[in-house]
């Protein structure tokens, strides 16, 4: 019987290539998810190098209350007529320019400098306008205005506008979740920071005490001796931290092919203005967001510039005070990380209205609670914390679900914009009501006043977009010349 070798060796063949095939196939798939687990790797080290950097700029914001009572008792030995009202100024003017900065962020630094660059830039003018403050402080009130509150503002915006790009290219999907995580950093600032000020600076826990009619209080010069150099120890101790989230924040690589002859700086310039005037302006959400910002925004710093001035009317305890403050941070912490959870479930015009409302009660109780207790008044801040800062999570990432593509930082730079605008109504705030330490009711009104921006909040939050339409996005990438990858 003649057999049919031929027959044999196409069996043997085809086995070998099925197996080999098997092989390869395997081989390839084990690559990709060794690719996918390293990015997901290093898109986590880069929401944890978030994480620090905010922290770590969150000091600005979040313990700016804390240091409130000890700058004007300090500023107060030169200059004895000096209140609060007066040094909360410093807060105001730092607004007004982180406003500006976080406009021009997005249009002009992050185009010529890329994300990674203009963060670095802000980390170091951050810590700069830290050691600066020490020289100042002995100088003017307009010198502390520049150093602490117009240099380090500008760079606390420029990180969060940077620190907020970044990570979420390694997650698309859960921008939510991202920044939530990220931004919790800024909120977590004040617990961590505001009890290391306090052991800098009142190691003795020395009380403020009231002088003549006033209805605020003051330490004494020597309470305070300490108050210049926690200002170095402070700027050491923020550099390193910031040197170590840089090194771990690094935007997701885009694998395209490379063009020796990519755009231009000023055609990077143009693409960022064109899209700001033709896609931006035009848009009906981007009014509605930047406007929920400034109402939030004054609430919020409202509330960290005055909270332990008006905690001092019923407590001197300052270690009390500091440990209040702790738990603000954590409060401001949680807020943004489970409300930038929560947007990627919930609708924004759904979850900002009630967030609004539930805080529009608490501002017009908070009077009248600090005058029965200082626990209750204490625990209605903690909430109000909770409550306001939402906004730092669920409006960034609202704005990148509706402008999705190569220019978010400018829309998103833009709306900062609307931080001047809610320091400058902080600035009024101060001059009209603040300033009026002989009125026993001036945190009445003060409240009150803050009180009608969350109801305003209600409505406005309300109409805003649930998803991008889709056209826009399209006619944004056509028109302005962005390539974008899917």
């Amino acid at each position: 019987m003649a057999v049919n070798y031929d027959d044999g060796y196409k069996k043997v063949a085809q086995t070998e290539e099925r197996t080999y095939g098997a092989v390869y196939t395997h081989l390839e798939q084990g690559e990709d998810v060794k690719k996918l687990l390293k990015g997901n790797y290093r898109g986590s080290l880069a929401v944890l190098g978030g994480f620090l950097i905010q922290l770590t700029a969150g000091t600005y914001h979040g313990t700016f209350g804390n240091l409130l009572p000890y700058f004007s008792s300090y500023v107060k030995k030169d200059y004895p007529d000096i209140t609060h009202g007066d040094l909360a100024m410093v807060f105001s003017s730092g607004g007004l320019a982180q406003g500006v900065s976080c406009m021009l962020g997005g249009l002009i630094f992050v185009p010529i400098l890329g994300k990674r660059g203009c963060l670095m830039f802000a980390c170091l003018a951050f810590t700069l306008g830290i050691f600066l403050t020490y020289f100042a402080l002995d100088s003017s009130l307009t010198a502390i205005s520049f150093t602490y509150g117009i240099i380090i503002a500008s760079a606390a915006n420029l990180i969060t506008l940077c620190t907020m790009l970044i990570p979420v290219t390694w997650f698309p999907e859960h921008r939510g979740k991202v920044l939530g995580v990220v931004t919790s950093g800024y909120g977590l600032s004040s617990t961590v920071f505001s009890p290391i000020q306090t052991f800098l600076i009142n190691p003795s826990n020395a009380a403020p005490q009231q002088k003549g009619n006033s209805s605020s209080s003051y330490f004494q010069p020597e309470d305070i001796a300490n108050f210049p150099s926690s200002f170095l120890y402070l700027g050491c101790t923020y550099a390193v931290l910031f040197l170590l989230g840089i090194l771990l924040t690094v935007e997701k690589p885009i694998e395209e092919e490379k063009d020796d002859n990519g755009p231009i700086l000023m055609e990077r310039l143009r693409n960022s203005f064109s899209y700001l005037f033709y896609h931006t302006f035009t848009r009906l959400d981007f009014y509605l967001l930047w406007i929920t910002r400034f109402l939030f925004l004054t609430v919020g710093c409202g509330l960290l510039a005055h909270w332990k001035t008006l905690a001092f009317t019923q407590s001197a305890d300052d270690k009390m005070m500091s440990i209040a403050g702790g738990v603000n941070g954590i409060m401001n912490c949680l807020s943004r990380g489970i409300a930038g959870a929560l947007l990627d479930r919930v609708k924004f015009n759904h979850f900002m209205p009630a967030i609004s409302a539930v805080l529009t009660v608490l501002l017009l109780s908070i009077f009248f609670i600090a005058q029965e207790s200082v626990i209750g008044l204490i625990i209605c801040i903690w909430i109000i914390y909770a409550l306001d800062f939402s906004h730092f999570s669920t409006v960034p990432a609202q704005t990148i679900t509706l402008f999705n593509n190569a220019n978010t930082s400018v829309v998103i730079g833009t709306i900062g914009l609307a931080d001047s605008f809610s320091y400058l109504a902080l600035g009024i705030l101060n001059k009209f009501i603040i300033s009026q330490e002989e009125d026993g009711k001036m945190f009445l009104w003060f409240f009150v006043t803050l009180a009608s921006c969350s109801f305003l909040g209600i409505f406005v939050s309300y109409f805003v977009s649930s998803e991008c339409p889709g056209e826009e996005e399209e006619k944004g990438k056509i028109e302005v010349g962005i390539s974008i990858k899917p």
